[in-house]
């Protein structure tokens, strides 16, 4: 699935909101990044559809996560990667993690 392609009103809520603030203030004040805005697209999706709906499950195992969040992003941005899992609060509610371009 190619994230991108999908129609703004079909990706999800908290997506949604963050990511059209950054890129209409990024571009009126001319500092708008297009990478980071795809940085924050992609960790969101990953976090929230990734981890929340489909990782998760197995329990708070970080090696584990990365590999299959790694799997999961790379099906819908092949050549962006996952790194540096960790769960802030030790709670496996709330995952944290970069995305990076590959």
């Amino acid at each position: 699935m190619r994230i991108a392609l999908l129609p703004l009103d079909e990706r999800p809520v908290n997506t949604r909101l963050p990511a059209a603030v950054a890129t209409v203030v990024g571009t009126r004040e001319n500092t708008f990044d297009p990478t980071a805005a795809r940085r924050l697209l992609l960790h969101r999706l990953t976090e929230d559809y990734g981890y929340q709906a489909i990782v998760r499950a197995a329990g708070p195992d970080a090696v584990a996560a990365r590999e299959r969040l790694g799997r999961i992003l790379h099906g819908f941005a092949p050549g962006w990667t996952i790194d540096g899992v960790r769960f802030p609060w030790n709670r496996s509610f709330e995952i944290d993690f970069t995305v990076e371009p590959g």
